[in-house]
């Protein structure tokens, strides 16, 4: 089951196109993080990056639930529920880097940039 579900997420990672590849090579906030304890590399994450990791993250969690409502499989508490607590991982990890780099050191173009987030991410959950 865990296979199946890995190969599907590794199916719809790779099904979002060469775009989207490019624009993650670039933006360090959807790379895996290889500084010591796996700490956002702050030094290297700028404004800019944080509206196209988000737009990224909610399709691809948009993507994950998808494949769980679309499973053919009977549904159990693994294929369902742990599927849909695992999913969204990444936008869960931008939104915390945003949200506390927001929370100390904001700024003008940090503020209008929320104002401008907040609204799709909250409504993304609902």
């Amino acid at each position: 089951m865990k296979k199946l579900f890995f190969l599907i997420m590794t199916a719809l990672v790779l099904s979002v196109g060469c775009n989207s590849e490019k624009k993650e090579a670039s933006n360090p906030l959807l790379q895996p993080f290889t500084t010591p304890y796996e700490v956002p590399p702050f030094d290297q994450i700028k404004l800019e990056h944080y509206q196209p990791a988000f737009e990224f993250a909610m399709q691809q969690h948009n993507e994950e639930i998808e494949a769980i409502v679309n499973n053919q499989e009977a549904p159990t508490f693994e294929n369902t529920i742990v599927a849909l607590d695992q999913s969204g991982l990444l936008l869960n990890k931008i939104g915390n880097i945003f949200f506390n780099v927001y929370e100390a050191e904001s700024d003008e173009a940090m503020q209008a940039l929320a104002n401008e987030l907040t609204p799709a991410y909250s409504s993304h959950f609902d």
